[in-house]
């Protein structure tokens, strides 16, 4: 049984996408350890793209070449990791091997988001509380900005989300209702286990305060985070982003720079007073491990789950089964076990076991 830790947080990439340079146009013509599928369909920036797989059939890149724009050089190229695979300790030699074996020359980040996912803040332990007490002035962010907030009526209403930025800036970051996106959405049963392993609390809320940066335009001043020295002006560094120290180093400077709260009093600077708590980053580096590949839940899945248990109750049925057991086997097999098992797998696989327990097992209609 994982032991949960008060206020816990864990900290990865969400998004990572590379710009570089071809090496060798015809880059496709060489011996490697994945197989490349080129799509039918292109985009309205690029001619030509392609979905790299492992030997396990695990989507691991799309490769985006041949630029439309006569703007853009002919020989660029980008790459976009995909998402399960930010969450996979073979992330950093995946990234380098791609480059290696397709002979790319990678020069920097188009955009990389980085997300911490969390229980509660520590001054706000509910983060709908913050953001409501946000929205009706009870407390203030320092800084100018737009902002915009989703949520659902209800007295009092209840928020889900709340995104500062616009989608044309460099910088957007946002606070959501991680597990209620994940239900809503789509599931990604890699990143409950990613928490699971983190000591995040899995059976409460999980929220994810998320920063999308758009580079090589956007500048960070990288700081040392024990004595909060400016260290150097410079771009996201795509040499440094899959470290984790500087993941982290660069988190606390878009939390001390873009995350800072007050409770408003009639002062004559608001920066002066004392900064609501939210996170405590650790430094503890062992969260960064491997998640085995697992496939992405959909509607379908737990729709087919809900017909094999509704088909246990199903007396004809079930009778006819068991007549076909008997023949093919020659045995008293009942059929019901065998559905049964082939629920419990299923929903084992696609790690919707808490699903199942409450939508299914306590769902007395059902019965």
């Amino acid at each position: 049984m994982i032991k949960l830790v008060e206020n816990q947080c864990v900290f990865n990439l969400d998004w990572l996408q590379l710009g570089g340079k071809l090496r060798k146009v015809q880059f496709l013509d060489v011996q490697s350890p994945y197989v490349a599928k080129t799509r039918d369909i292109a985009t309205p920036l690029f001619k030509s793209i392609v979905d790299l797989y492992d030997n396990e059939n695990n989507h691991i890149a799309v490769i985006m070449t041949d630029p439309r724009s006569p703007i853009i050089p002919p020989d660029t190229v980008l790459v976009k990791f995909i998402n399960r695979i930010l969450y996979s300790s073979r992330l950093p030699s995946i990234v380098k091997q791609v480059e290696q074996v397709y002979q790319f020359d990678f020069k920097h980040i188009t955009r990389v988001d980085l997300a911490i996912d969390f229980n509660r803040f520590i001054d706000y332990p509910d983060p709908h509380d913050f953001i409501s007490a946000y929205v009706s002035d009870r407390i203030m962010k320092l800084g100018k900005g737009k902002f915009m907030t989703v949520g659902t009526v209800t007295k009092p209403h209840q928020f889900d989300y709340i995104r500062y930025g616009s989608p044309k800036s460099n910088l957007q970051y946002y606070l959501y209702n991680k597990s209620k996106e994940l239900k809503q959405v789509a599931d990604k049963p890699y990143i409950r286990e990613f928490w699971e392993l983190n000591q995040i609390d899995t059976l409460a809320p999980v929220w994810r305060l998320e920063f999308s940066i758009k580079t090589p335009r956007y500048m960070v001043n990288e700081v040392d985070t024990d004595t909060g020295e400016l260290l150097e002006d410079e771009f996201v560094d795509f040499n440094k982003i899959l470290d984790r120290k500087y993941q982290r180093n660069l988190l606390v400077y878009l939390l001390s720079k873009y995350w800072q709260f007050v409770i408003p009093r009639p002062v004559k600077r608001m920066d002066r007073l004392p900064r609501i708590k939210f996170l405590q980053l650790s430094d503890d580096y062992k969260f960064f491990r491997k998640v085995k590949p697992a496939k992405d839940v959909t509607k379908t899945d737990k729709i087919f789950i809900k017909k094999l248990f509704l088909a246990k109750n199903d007396q004809a049925l079930m009778s006819k089964l068991e007549d076909m057991n008997a023949h093919l086997r020659g045995n008293d097999t009942i059929a019901n076990s065998t559905i049964e098992d082939l629920i419990n797998t299923f929903v084992h696989e696609r790690k919707l076991q808490e699903w199942y327990k409450h939508k299914i097992l306590e769902n007395e209609s059902l019965h």
